[in-house]
C-alpha cells in the first residue's frame, strides 16, 4: 500500500469517532450540558422527564417503523450469564423497566461488589455451569431456595467465550482456527444449555467483533450461522 493511501485509510479511521460523537450530541438531552455541580444537579434533577442516556431516543427513532408494541409490564425479572457488571441491567433500567435480578453468574469478586451494590440479586453463581446446574456458589449472598433462580425470569442475557471469534485474537482467520479452539464448542453448547434451563421469554447472547465473521480464509460460514448440531 502506497504511503498516500495508508495516511488516507488512518484519516477516514479517524474520523469515525468524530461523527460517531457528532451523532450522540444530537440525541442528548439538555440535561447532559457538563460535568460542573450545578449541571450534574439540574440533569439528576430532570431525570423524571426523560431518558437520560442519548442511546435511548436513537433507539427509539430507528426501531419506530417496526410498530414493536410496547411491553406488557415495566418490570422484568432478569437471569444473567458471564455477567460482568450487569450492564444489560443497566440499560433495561434507561428502557424504563423495573429489573428484578434472580440470579448472575461471575467470577470476579470486584464486579460482583458493583452488581450487589446497585441491585438485590437473589443468587450468584461463581459460572454459567454452576447456575445450570442449581448449586449457589455464594449461599450468603442467595436470598431464596435452591430451585428458584430461573423460575419465571422473563429475560435472560449472557457473554459469549471471547477467544475463538475475536478479531484481536492472533491468527483468527487462519484454517481451523476457531473450530478447533477448545472454547468452541463450550460457547455453542453451553449457552444452548443454559438458555434451555433457564428458559425466559426472551434469550439475548452478547458476542465479540467477529462473530459474524468467516471462520476462516477457506469458507464464508461464520459462527453466527452454524447450528449446535455442527458444532
Amino acid at each position: 500500500m502506497a504511503w498516500d493511501s495508508l495516511v488516507a485509510e488512518c484519516l477516514a479511521s479517524a474520523q469515525e469517532p468524530c461523527e460517531q460523537v457528532e451523532d450522540a450530541e444530537v440525541y442528548r438531552p439538555e440535561s447532559d450540558q457538563g460535568d460542573s455541580a450545578d449541571e450534574s444537579s439540574a440533569g439528576t434533577s430532570s431525570s423524571q422527564d426523560g431518558p437520560e442516556a442519548w442511546w435511548v431516543t436513537l433507539l427509539e427513532k430507528h426501531t419506530k417503523e417496526y410498530h414493536y408494541p410496547s411491553p406488557r409490564s415495566s418490570s422484568l425479572t432478569l437471569v444473567s450469564g458471564c455477567s460482568g457488571m450487569l450492564a444489560e441491567a443497566f440499560a433495561l433500567q434507561e428502557l424504563g423497566f423495573s429489573v428484578e435480578v434472580v440470579s448472575v453468574s461471575e467470577k470476579q469478586e470486584r464486579c460482583l461488589d458493583i452488581i450487589r451494590a446497585n441491585f438485590c440479586v437473589r443468587h450468584t453463581f461463581k459460572d454459567m455451569l454452576e447456575q445450570c446446574a442449581l448449586k449457589p456458589a455464594d449461599s450468603q449472598h442467595s436470598n431464596g431456595s435452591d430451585h428458584d433462580h430461573a423460575e419465571g425470569a422473563r429475560g435472560a442475557v449472557c457473554g459469549t467465550v471471547c477467544a475463538p471469534y475475536s478479531v484481536q485474537r492472533e491468527k483468527r482467520f487462519s484454517g481451523g482456527s476457531v473450530t478447533s479452539h477448545l472454547a468452541h464448542a463450550l460457547t455453542a453448547e453451553g449457552i444452548v444449555e443454559w438458555l434451555g434451563r433457564v428458559s425466559p421469554e426472551a434469550g439475548v447472547c452478547e458476542n465479540v467483533m467477529g462473530w459474524d465473521m468467516p471462520l476462516d480464509v477457506s469458507t464464508s460460514e461464520t459462527p453466527l450461522g452454524l447450528s449446535p448440531d455442527t458444532v
